[in-house]
């Protein structure tokens, strides 16, 4: 005989009989509320009946709560899941915050609260947030390798009773860092379960170093390293991410060239260098054949400090043509005496090597006060008008490069352009992007022949992009025509090409503008200009075939119309296009609509 299962009608028809009792007893109250006024007069009466009301109404709330309680304990999708999706769910949006914060998540329901308390490694993530419950959440991270971020001295003692224990160490406590570098100066392998690790300090903090070599950390399972004005000698073959970043003025026992060489080499997996004001003084450094260091998974290198330290170092690296290197050179503390094949600008050559298998390169120059940026960068995808994402395969900076201050260094930015374009082997490229500020804005009324004088540099260029279009660089590139259409120019007209004078960037078939700063230009009065550019080149016979303009879209729609209306008739292909700022407002805003 088969056991009498509970069936869902029969508790629908328990229950409904149950609610039919409830009303009675609700009808009963009222039905007798005549005999109460008899017995307790008329005001006591509803005074008593109201009570009562309001007692059995809060009842049933206090019953309808349970009931969801019960719903959810037992229904709730999240509860439901698989208790291994449960525990990445709840990691994932612990992640970042503080115990304070995540631990509300354990007052949903009592299976979550139980799901939460056994999750070791979220509670060994926060071992040191909270300075009353140290012990007790590292009792319940058990054995579970530890993130140790020690902010405060109340978590010196938890921080070195679990070194051994540590899969992360970030602090900024000077103190607690000197007294780590000196606990491992005679306990090397307590950090052997460490994998990333993050220490800064102030730039004076090595002075408390008295030892006559520097510190060594033993962590062969160290994936990432970021020191502040901290010099300490690291040994892990699977460490992929170096960070080391001095303060200028940093006082105290620093690398030697030996010694930083020796990292890098112990390093074979190293994917992303950076290295701020931290380089050794090569220049007098005697070293062999053998101290060229193959950097063979590297994908990033940016390196900021002196300008002939930051080449020197660069001759004994060897990263693969993929990797996106970038060099900071601070050109302030050049004397007469640097080294004489390490001239400014022409030290270029040095990198060259770096780009010389790119068969079709983007070359884009920006610069700022005493400043001079240009980078070689290959595209992802097809070339077409407009933007194009690109990887920036190289990147020079020079700071504090001209000899003049102010508006009488825009006569250098020409020279110095053209010798990095010389050492890089530059001439011949077909895509040019210039970024804003090249020369400094309280001379702009002088720059048009000098942004002349820059685009003849690059004779081959098709595809021009810039971002806003100065004055200057829209009179550069408009080639004065006859006095009216009609007029035909003959070979004798001192502006025809054949007079002897070569038009700038006679090859330009694609411009891109990006407006970036509208409020400063006044739109009709850009477009009359860039009208008039286009149609002169035509005359002459170098018309446009493509023009996209960025960011026009914010302004208003007349003025977008008016735009258009001018430039279409133009070029044979127009194109307005939102920036990339404002084309992820417009898919945020797609996304929160319903």
């Amino acid at each position: 005989m088969s056991p009498d299962h509970y069936s869902l009608i029969s508790s629908r028809n328990e229950f409904d009989a149950w609610i039919t009792t409830g009303v009675e007893h609700f009808q009963k109250l009222s039905l007798h509320c005549a005999e109460l006024r008899t017995v307790y007069g008329a005001s006591l009466a509803v005074k008593l009946l109201n009570e009562e009301y309001n007692r059995r109404v809060e009842a049933l709330r206090r019953l309808h709560d349970s009931c969801a309680w019960l719903r959810n304990g037992t229904l709730s999708p999240l509860v439901a899941l698989p208790l291994e999706i449960q525990r990445h769910i709840l990691t994932m949006a612990t992640y970042g915050r503080g115990v304070r914060s995540w631990v509300k998540l354990g007052h949903i329901c009592s299976e979550l609260r139980h799901t939460l308390l056994n999750i070791q490694n979220i509670w060994a993530d926060s071992v040191c947030d909270v300075s009353r419950a140290r012990n007790e959440i590292a009792r319940r991270a058990g054995d579970t390798p530890l993130v140790l971020n020690v902010r405060t001295s109340g978590s010196y003692d938890l921080a070195f009773s679990r070194l051994s224990s540590a899969r992360r160490l970030d602090s900024e406590k000077e103190r607690f860092i000197l007294k780590l570098l000196e606990h491992l100066r005679g306990n090397p392998n307590d950090l052997s379960q460490l994998e990333v690790m993050t220490l800064k300090a102030e730039d004076d903090f090595m002075l408390s170093w008295n030892e006559p070599t520097l510190p060594t950390l033993l962590c062969p399972r160290l994936v990432s390293v970021s020191l502040a004005n901290i010099h300490v000698i690291l040994s892990s073959a699977s460490l992929t991410h170096l960070t080391i970043e001095d303060a200028l003025e940093r006082e105290g026992p620093s690398y030697s060239p030996t010694e930083l060489l020796t990292i890098l080499r112990s390093s074979p997996h190293l994917r992303v260098i950076k290295l701020r004001n931290s380089l050794p003084d090569f220049m007098n450094w005697d070293h062999g054949d053998g101290d060229v260091i193959s950097l063979n998974f590297l994908e990033k290198l940016n390196v900021s400090s002196q300008r002939v330290q930051c080449l020197l170092f660069w001759s004994h690296i060897v990263v693969p043509e993929t990797a996106e290197v970038a060099f900071n050179l601070n050109c302030r503390e050049d004397t007469p005496t640097a080294h004489r094949s390490l001239r400014k600008f022409e030290d270029a050559s040095f990198l060259k090597r770096h780009i010389r298998d790119v068969s079709h390169s983007i070359v884009t120059i920006t610069g700022g006060p005493q400043r001079l940026v240009i980078a070689v960068r290959t595209p992802q995808r097809l070339r077409a008008p407009g933007h194009t994402i690109a990887k920036t395969l190289l990147s020079l900076t020079y700071d504090s490069c001209f000899e003049s201050l102010g508006i009488n260094s825009a006569d250098e930015v020409q020279p110095a352009v053209r010798c990095v374009r010389d050492a890089l082997g530059l001439s011949d490229i077909e895509d040019l992007a210039f970024g804003r500020n090249l020369f400094p804005l309280s001379s702009a009324n002088n720059h048009t022949t000098r942004w002349h004088a820059i685009l003849h540099l690059f004779p081959a260029v098709e595809y021009l992009t810039v971002t806003g279009l100065p004055s200057a660089l829209c009179a550069a590139l408009r080639l004065p025509g006859p006095s009216s259409p009609d007029e035909t120019m003959q070979p004798s007209h001192p502006l025809h090409p054949s007079y002897g004078i070569t038009p700038a960037l006679p090859r330009l078939q694609h411009l891109s503008v990006g407006f970036k700063s509208w409020h400063e230009t006044r739109p009709l009065l850009a477009a009359t200009d860039l009208a008039g550019m286009v149609q002169e080149r035509t005359t002459l016979g170098m018309p446009l075939r493509t023009l996209v303009l960025e960011n026009i879209r914010l302004q208003p729609l007349y003025v977008v119309d008016s735009f258009v209306s001018i430039l279409r008739p133009l070029v044979p292909f127009l194109q307005t296009m939102p920036s990339t700022c404002e084309s992820l407002r417009c898919i945020q805003k797609t996304l929160d609509s319903p």
